[in-house]
């Protein structure tokens, strides 16, 4: 499946780490993964369904125009409510006019639903942030993408124009989001990507700082993904439009002849680490058996996620004090890796003491380590939904199997243990216990 000739690289042979970090054979990502959340989840689920057949050339015309002429006779497509979702139309009107042929009364009423979109979205931007990116950049698509439209060199000078400031200023040193979360800002570097290619084609200057930060950010995505979809952290408000797959954004820079510099695990079971401390992030990657492993921690939450062999282990973990009050402020403590261990020692300190969460990363084994002063902790491990939890002989272990299989020891003399409700355990510690939880494949 081949993408549209406005969202396909500019494919130059890579060298180096490049090559090994990216494939560029321009295929999209997985298409299955159009499922727009949030606002505008009736529209947009519609709409990047539109998308996904047009992009498909197995599809036949007739049943791409047919569910696109429906929804543009639905009053869905008159729902202005929310901006983001204009934004995220006038994205799939574009790559649904650059892969097909239009039959011309479907064009026009595409193109006047352009003009409907464009000159709402003009009117009411958001003032500042990734909203107001992703708005700019849908104006650039649609002024370009439809030259013959009233105000189309206004919406795309003015977009551009914004871009250059809107999306440099919202992002950290390190590339990641300042606003938004990394779902987010994936959702803009994909549009900006188009939005990059769209202005290539028409032989439009870009502003001078889009392009380095867009690598930027792609790298920072990459990172983050490690090659695989990228990890859910956080609230999900706004899905990417192409799915998760975090290589595409990269081809893109790697395309434009960015080099970036990502440490590679050597030996097997040696940990590479990458501390993001501007964006709040700890990524630690290893090879483990042949297999990619990759550890995140969020800086902001503690929250731990962990992927084997491209398969989520660890994905999940419930709030850790009781009560636990929005003014607690996180640090990160130490963040360092010799070869074969990397350790982590991540505190939050409020009003009524201070949570301590100690991760140590060594060969194939995951131990994290928590202390709480001053009130009760919550102890829940959510794993992967493909794996299964089964119960062994020796108290506090159990074994993960669906996957990588993957041994469980939880201490359980200190906490008990209250429910196995599916892949999930939790407890309850009392403050001032230390409790470890180890994983190990």
């Amino acid at each position: 499946m081949k993408l549209p000739a406005f969202l396909r690289p500019k494919v130059r042979a890579p060298s180096g780490a490049a090559q090994a970090v990216i494939s560029q054979t321009g295929a999209l990502p997985e298409l299955p993964a159009f499922a727009w959340q949030g606002e505008g989840v009736r529209a947009q689920g519609r709409l990047g369904q539109v998308l996904a057949m047009a992009l498909d050339p197995a599809i036949p015309d007739g049943e791409v125009f047919q569910p696109l002429r429906s929804f543009l006779a639905s009053p869905q497509a008159s729902d202005f409510e929310h901006l983001s979702d204009a934004a995220a139309r006038v994205f799939v009107f574009a790559g649904v006019s650059a892969a097909r042929e239009l039959p011309r009364e479907l064009s026009a009423q595409l193109g006047g639903e352009v003009q409907r979109h464009a000159g709402w979205i003009q009117s009411q931007r958001a003032p500042q942030g990734p909203r107001r990116v992703l708005q700019s950049g849908a104006l650039v698509l649609a002024g370009l993408g439809w030259p013959e439209l009233k105000g189309a060199s206004r919406w795309w000078s003015a977009g551009l124009a914004d871009l250059g400031r809107s999306f440099p200023a919202g992002l950290h040193p390190d590339g990641g989001p300042r606003e938004g979360g990394a779902a987010l800002l994936l959702r803009q570097v994909q549009l900006l990507w188009a939005v990059v290619q769209v202005c290539e084609k028409a032989s439009v200057a870009l502003p001078a700082g889009l392009i380095p930060s867009l690598c930027a950010a792609s790298t920072f995505l990459r990172d983050l993904g490690a090659g695989g979809p990228m990890p859910k952290l956080g609230p999900a408000l706004y899905e990417p439009l192409l799915g998760n797959d975090t290589e595409w954004p990269l081809s893109q820079a790697l395309a434009r002849g960015w080099t970036p510099s990502v440490p590679t695990p050597g030996e097997d079971k040696d940990w590479v680490m990458r501390p993001l401390r501007e964006s709040g992030f700890v990524l630690l990657h290893a090879k483990l058996s042949g297999a990619a492993s990759r550890v995140v921690m969020d800086l902001h939450t503690g929250q731990v996620i962990w992927h084997v062999a491209g398969q989520p282990v660890l994905v999940e973990q419930g709030l850790a004090c009781m009560d636990r009050p929005e003014s607690w402020k996180p640090e990160l403590k130490v963040a360092r890796v010799d070869g074969r261990v990397a350790a982590v020692l991540w505190t939050s300190t409020g009003r009524k003491g201070e949570w301590t969460r100690d991760l140590r990363a060594e060969g194939s084994r995951l131990m994290i380590t928590d202390r709480i002063e001053g009130e009760p902790l919550q102890v829940r491990w959510r794993f992967g939904e493909h794996l299964a939890l089964s119960k062994r002989e020796k108290p506090g272990q159990w074994l993960l199997e669906g996957g990588p299989k993957v041994r469980v020891t939880l201490d359980t003399d200190q906490a008990t243990w209250v429910s196995q409700d599916g892949p999930e355990l939790h407890g309850v510690l009392g403050a001032g216990v230390r409790h470890r939880s180890r994983f190990e494949v």
